[in-house]
């Protein structure tokens, strides 16, 4: 409905109520002829044709206002009303009807009804359509506001004419029988009260003639008495014919009576008669004896009525009363003279007259006008601020000013009325008559919309009287008259301001009305200002939750539970999902109790099941919505005769992030495997690949990439594809909590899951592409058809496996469900379900998110314009039995040293349904060496026992690392072999590839269903920690399937590694005893375990370097180092090019016997070695060229000082083997630990040192200003040769003398400064990897002299000679040169100008110079002593 459409509703629905109103009486035989007939009385009889379309066809009735403006009336209404049922019921009475008989079945009907979301709300309220979501709304606006009609304080409602019927055969005096019936009817309570004017009212005579009971000659006697009546009684005589109808039969036409009746309250009024006492329906219907002709009889009967009688007594009673409110109360002397008159009246005395007819002043007309006023009934009441006066007698000026404004409204003389009401608004203003002055302010409301001013002059009318009628009850609580005046002004003003789309003064105006009504009133009024709240732009949908959540409060103190309902559930689809648990928690609360008290057993489950998920409340409201939710639901189950399986939110289940773990082509072995970063897995999984070259392909085919039965690796799984065995449990991850304080107990906790059978081309797929491999591959597939027939012979699609869980109060777990396949086709796990505390039945599905679909022939591109799937649960293709192969370790300690060689045995289990073949493994190199190796084998039948592994290891010789790394021992292999194999123990070939050690066991090995395989193993952990290592074992199906042509499984273990040796390796040249060429390892030793080590050996893997003896035979013997202790080893390296022999000549030592390392420990140590150099690859392209440039400059550095001919490329590995104690009674212990990429460092020939005091205190301000500080310089030649040494003081590195402005020391207290960019800065001065800084680090700055001052000096001073020489040093000996230095003032030294150089005469002929490393030394003033 449009703007202009409900405007105009709004106005006719105005027009209405404002048509003037006829009495009907009637004789009691004239009532029987209509009532028995018809069931109706005569003025429900005439009520139909009270609506007048066409007064005068088209021209219509001119009607003369008073202002002489033209005017004609096209269509026009009467209102027909009894005289007995002329009066406003009483308030109870109209509430109970009001509540019971039109709400009633709308409150019923409401909360069984489906209630409408918001976007239907929204949508109804943008199309103006509001009235239909609340219908009853509309019902009850009418039944009220006709309820209020007949006040004393306005004349609407007063009878303007009066219809007096006698029967058709009534003998005697007509004027006499019709003065009769005026006088002994029973008329209107307030014209008995003298409030209504009797005096003009037009009176109309009727004789009804019976056309069913009064024959033809009746109806001539009554033309001829009417004629004589008219003599007498004027023109206002009619005659009219009814029920010459037959009675039977199916009514003619549509009978409009059935709108035109309204309900009957107890006592009646409102223009109804009273409940009970309205005749019975008759079985044709109402109206059924009324024919056409009588229908037309009394259509023009209304029509003479009204054009020929109402209109032009109205109009000459309009111009009458027009007459005396202009000699009255217009112009400007009489407003004076009622300005003065009324204050002088007001504050007199209040002596006045009664408020019945004549009683008072003006109870006539005539008496009216001798005074220029009429003062109200009461004026002592007026004087009351707030109180309202009583009605204004029927004769005074105010009464025939509110007469003539409301015959203007009748007429649709809105000017006359709007000056008048204004005019009589001032009067009752100031005579306090409040209730009278807001009838006018309403009465001017109606004629401002009447007439089309503009909505802010309608609604100040209307607020004013709302206004007004309010303040009659805050005056005195106990009139609720004002409040019901009050909300009729509302809903008239509302619905005008609706029309308008104003819905924001709209819901004001219902917000205010609704403060001081009672309960049912207050709950309709809070619902149509929600509604408002939403027809705003925009919405203002909180507002609307809130505005109803009040409603449904003033609903369930009304006792309207069903109204109640529906607020509630309305709003609880704005609030659901926005967090706002107490609002929630409120609305369940009261929908669940309306539900239980209204016997819906289901719904107060649903509502109180809502409620269990509140961690803010208290233990005992938690205990006790738990409580009622459990009987709730005892007796839904009881009604429905089963156990309704509902969304329970206890447990709280974390349906978006849900663990999936299925066997699919990735298996896992242990929960450790899954915790591992999907990125390891992935350069295992690379590092497989390439092996699948030494499994050549059965076929040509095969080969040329064609198919065949040549394995591949299929694309990683998608979350959207997932596959499954039958058979094969498939898990996930549910995790659970629980919000509440309360132990919750849960059992029957399962994954709700569907099964779809395969199609028939995955029927096709699963039995026709299997190919048999050659070995025996026929049997296989004969089995496998055998296990997929078996498969498809059992019932279900799949097996549930159920869990039990009790939730402590907070705690939140994760539990792993399964689900085993048994049939091929697709399995899709929709959801969890369990059984809450031994009675409640729930269940949750899952929200996964899913990705977006891929590209048609692309792996990994996604359709980025594809709309993303719904989240959902998870489905999985369920494949063929396949082999499966468990992976387990065991005899590997929980707790072990760094760097210990452990074996251990490394079992392989085939738990599948099929043979599996193609075995390989790829170990991860871990980042901190950590590395696994395998050996030989022991294959046996699952049911035969398993033979022992032995731990002999067969020794290798020194360096063998290449034989190591290509063929493997056997070791661990003594058993027989089993009945698959022949021949002798397995040797796995080894390969490092792309950051994994890959082994391949033969192709001839192959394990059956349930059969083992058991491998020696051995594992290192270098470094103290938790040590992880994760490998991949990866095995073909001896039957290919397509979809699942190879699989893998993963597996993880974690052990703790204590601290044990730290080592620090040297390799220096140069070193005095060492042969030609030669070079000294330096190793140091750091026992860092709780127990003492035994050092075995050290060995050297070089391919330029070999191990010397030293001579004395300590190489054989071990050495102890206890805990916390340190040992360093010493051992000379030469030329691996020169023969043992010319070494040991030339350095006079015997050659080495090697150091011993085991294969295993071999291979370990390759593994180190490869950790280490992927270490370096993995540097930055920046780090990795400025290593090489530094290495490179130092290696040109040696060969020019020392002529270094043998440089080693690679580095060299130094490897110091121990041993500890065995565990309980086992065997000892053997570890390694080693340092790879050891490059020569060159030392010094000449090694010198600064020693002396560390610091000193000194009286500088006594007799000597100067503190001598004796210091010693420390020489040693390194060299096999006699060497000449200058020693210089004062100089740089550089032989420079040492710059004068750059202080060597700071003071102990001295003020910053800035530097001065004029001197040269600090240097560091580096030769063969020696620093020696100038200046100490980390020293406060000094204050530098200022640019004109005079130069600095120095802050110390050598003393004696700065210039020493020794011509000879003999080899290896030590020289001690005192030397002082002076010091001017306190602070910290950095004694760092000491230049030490050497001369050899050869050979070979060697010379260089190097800076003495600085001394640092504090000097300190000297305090004097304290006196005591």
């Amino acid at each position: 409905m449009g703007t202009s459409e409900r405007l105009q509703s709004v106005k006719a629905a105005l027009q209405r109520a404002t048509c003037p109103c006829v009495m009907v009486i009637a004789s009691p035989a004239v009532e029987a002829a209509c009532t028995q007939r018809n069931g109706l009385a005569l003025a429900e009889l005439l009520r139909p044709f009270g609506v007048i379309r066409q007064l005068n066809g088209s021209v219509g009735v001119p009607v003369r206002t008073p202002a002489e403006h033209p005017l004609r009336l096209h269509s026009w209404r009467l209102r027909f009303y009894t005289s007995d049922t002329m009066f406003q019921p009483a308030p109870e009475a109209a509430d109970a009807y009001l509540r019971d008989e039109v709400l009633g079945a709308a409150a019923t009907e409401a909360a069984v009804s489906e209630v409408p979301d918001v976007q239907e709300l929204l949508a109804a309220a943008g199309g103006r359509g509001e009235p239909g979501t609340t219908p009853w709304f509309g019902a009850y606006r009418r039944e009220y506001l006709r309820l209020m009609q007949f006040g004393e304080h306005e004349t609407l409602d007063h009878p303007v004419a009066c219809v007096l019927a006698l029967p058709a055969d009534a003998e005697g005096d007509l004027v006499a029988a019709f003065a009769a019936l005026w006088r002994h009817s029973a008329l209107p309570p307030l014209m008995q009260a003298g409030v209504m004017e009797a005096a003009g009212v037009l009176r109309h005579h009727v004789l009804v003639h019976d056309a069913s009971g009064m024959g033809p000659e009746v109806l001539v006697a009554a033309q001829e008495k009417l004629r004589q009546l008219a003599v007498t009684l004027g023109s206002s005589c009619q005659l009219i014919t009814i029920n010459s109808g037959s009675g039977s039969g199916a009514p003619v036409g549509r009978r409009p009576w059935q709108d035109m009746l309204h309900g009957c309250l107890p006592g009646g009024g409102g223009g109804e008669p009273a409940a009970g006492s309205r005749p019975p329906v008759p079985p044709a219907g109402l109206g059924a004896w009324l024919s056409e002709a009588d229908m037309s009889g009394l259509a023009s009967f209304v029509h003479e009525l009204a054009a020929r009688h109402v209109i032009p007594h109205l109009e000459a009673r309009l111009r009458a009363l027009n007459v005396q409110v202009t000699a009255n109360r217009r112009g400007l002397k009489n407003q004076l003279k009622s300005l003065l008159w009324r204050k002088g009246g007001s504050s007199s005395s209040s002596g006045g007259g009664s408020s019945t007819a004549g009683g008072g002043v003006g109870s006539s007309v005539g008496s009216g006008l001798d005074s220029p006023h009429s003062m109200p009934s009461t004026p002592s009441a007026a004087g009351v601020a707030g109180v309202a006066a009583p009605s204004y007698a029927s004769g005074s000026v105010e009464s025939h000013m509110r007469q003539l404004s409301d015959l203007a409204l009748m007429l649709g003389d809105y000017e006359t009325a709007s000056s008048t009401l204004r005019l009589l608004a001032s009067d009752t203003k100031s005579d306090k008559a409040y209730k009278a002055y807001a009838g006018v302010q309403e009465a001017l409301g109606a004629a401002a919309v009447l007439s089309g001013a503009p909505p802010s002059e309608a609604s100040a009318g209307y607020k004013e009287a709302l206004h007004r009628y309010l303040q009659l009850s805050q005056a005195n609580p106990r009139n609720r008259e004002g409040v019901r005046y009050a909300t009729r002004a509302v809903l008239l003003l509302t619905e005008y301001l609706r029309a308008q789309r104003l819905h924001a003064e709209a819901n004001q105006m219902y917000m205010r009305g609704h403060f001081q009504e009672d309960s049912l009133r207050a709950g309709l009024l809070l619902e149509q200002a929600a509604h408002c709240l939403l027809a705003l732009a925009p919405p203002h949908t909180r507002k609307f939750a809130f505005h109803l959540v009040l409603a449904g409060l003033r609903y369930d103190m009304a006792e309207q539970a069903g109204l109640a309902q529906r607020c509630y559930r309305q709003v609880l689809g704005v609030y659901s999902g926005r967090r706002w648990a107490l609002i929630e928690e409120h609305l369940h609360d009261v929908l669940g109790r309306q539900a239980r008290d209204a016997g819906d057993a289901p719904a107060a489950a649903q509502h109180f099941m809502a409620m269990l998920s509140c961690p803010q409340n208290t233990l005992y409201c938690q205990r006790l919505y738990l409580g009622q939710f459990m009987e709730a639901l005892q007796q839904a189950q009881e009604q429905l005769g089963f156990p309704p399986v509902l969304e329970l939110p206890l447990p709280a289940v974390n349906c978006e992030r849900v663990g999936v773990q299925h066997d699919g082509q990735t298996c896992y072995s242990g929960v450790e495997a899954r915790q591992v970063a999907p990125d390891s897995w992935k350069v295992l999984d690379a590092a497989l690949q390439p092996a699948l070259e030494s499994h050549p392909s059965g076929n040509w085919l095969g080969q040329l990439g064609g198919g065949g039965s040549r394995p591949r690796l299929a694309e990683p799984e998608d979350s959207g594809d997932r596959c499954c065995c039958v058979g094969e449990p498939v898990g996930l991850d549910v995790e659970l909590s629980n919000p509440l304080q309360l132990d919750l107990a849960v059992s029957q906790l399962r994954l709700a899951c569907s099964w779809e059978g395969p199609a028939e081309a995955h029927a096709a797929e699963g039995g026709a592409t299997a190919t048999p491999a050659a070995g025996g591959g026929g049997g296989e597939a004969g089995s496998q058809q055998q296990v997929a027939a078996q498969a498809e012979q059992q019932g279900p699609g799949f097996r549930v496996c159920e869990e039990s869980v009790t939730l402590n109060g907070g705690e939140r777990v994760v539990v792993h469900l399964r689900v085993v396949p048994l049939r091929l086709g697709r399995l899709r796990v929709e959801g969890v379900a369990w059984l809450l505390n031994g009675a409640a039945h729930g269940q949750a599905a899952f929200a996964i998110p899913q990705p977006r679909p891929r590209k048609p022939g692309s792996s990994s591109k996604v359709l980025i314009d594809a709309d993303r799937p719904a989240p959902g649960g998870v489905s999985f293709r369920v494949l063929p039995p396949m082999p499966r192969l468990e992976v387990a370790v065991s005899r590997l300690p929980p707790t072990l040293l760094a760097g210990e060689v452990v074996q251990c045995t490394m079992r392989l289990r085939n738990s599948g349904a099929t043979t599996l073949q193609h075995l390989s493994m790829a170990a991860a190199l871990g980042s901190d060496g950590t590395g696994v190796i395998l050996g030989g084998s022991h294959l046996a039948a699952a049911a035969a026992p398993r033979a022992g592994a032995a731990a002999g290891e067969q020794p290798a010789a020194d360096g063998a690392l290449a034989g190591a790394a290509a063929a493997w021992p056997a070791d661990g292999g003594g058993g027989s072999p089993g009945s698959s194999v022949g021949g002798a123990g397995l040797r796995p070939a080894c390969t490092f590839r792309q950051g994994a050690a890959v082994f391949s066991l033969p192709p001839s090995v192959r394990l059956g269903v349930g059969q083992e395989l058991e491998l020696p193993a051995w594992f290192r952990a270098p470094h103290a920690g938790t040590a992880h290592f994760a490998l991949v074992w990866r095995y073909e199906p001896l039957v290919k399937h397509e979809a699942l042509a190879h699989r893998t499984v993963r597996f993880a273990r974690s052990v703790e590694a204590l601290p044990s040796a730290h080592m620090a390796a040297r390799l220096a040249a140069g070193v005095a005893g060492c042969a030609p060429g030669g070079c000294l390892l330096q190793v140091q030793l750091h026992n860092a375990a709780s127990e003492a080590l035994t050092l075995a050996g050290l060995a050297c893997h070089s391919a330029t370097w070999r191990l010397c003896s030293s001579g004395n035979g300590s190489e054989g013997s071990a050495l102890e180092v206890p805990p916390d202790g340190s040992a360093t080893l010493h051992r000379q390296l030469v030329p691996a090019g020169d023969s043992p022999a010319a070494a040991g000549a030339a350095a006079g030592e015997p050659p080495a016997a090697g150091v011993t390392l085991t294969q295993a420990e071999a291979a370990l140590l390759e593994v180190s070695r490869q950790v280490a150099a992927a270490a370096q690859a993995a540097l930055p392209k920046h780090l990795q060229q400025q290593q090489q440039q530094q290495e490179q400059q130092r290696r040109r550095q040696r060969q020019e000082r020392q002529g270094q001919q043998h440089e080693d490329d690679s580095g060299v590995d130094v490897v110091v083997l121990w041993r500890a104690a065995g565990r309980g009674s086992g065997p000892p212990r053997r570890g390694f630990c080693c340092v790879h990429s050891q490059r020569l460092h060159t030392a010094p020939p000449i090694d010198a040192q600064l020693r002396g005091p560390a610091g000193l205190h000194f009286d500088f301000a006594g007799g000597s200003s100067l503190c001598v500080v004796p210091l010693i310089l420390v020489l040693r030649n390194s060299l096999a040769a006699p060497a000449a040494v200058c020693i210089e003081m004062g100089k740089g590195a550089d032989g420079q003398p040492f710059p004068l402005g750059v202080p060597s020391w700071a003071p102990s207290t001295g003020a910053a400064g800035a530097a001065d960019e004029s001197l040269p800065p600090r240097a560091d001065v580096s030769d063969s990897g020696v620093n020696a800084p100038i200046g100490p680090a980390g020293s406060a700055p000094v204050a530098l002299a200022a640019p004109g001052a005079l130069s600095p000096v120095r802050q110390y001073a050598w003393c004696g000679r700065t210039r020493l020489t020794l011509p000879a040093v003999q080899p290896g000996q030590v020289v001690e040169v005192p030397l002082r230095v002076a010091v001017t003032r306190p602070g910290k030294l950095a004694l760092a100008d000491c230049l030490v150089s050497w001369h050899y005469a050869g050979p070979p002929h060697i010379a260089g110079s190097r800076a003495v490393p600085p001394h640092h030394c504090i000097v300190e003033q000297l305090q004097p002593p304290l006196l005591p």
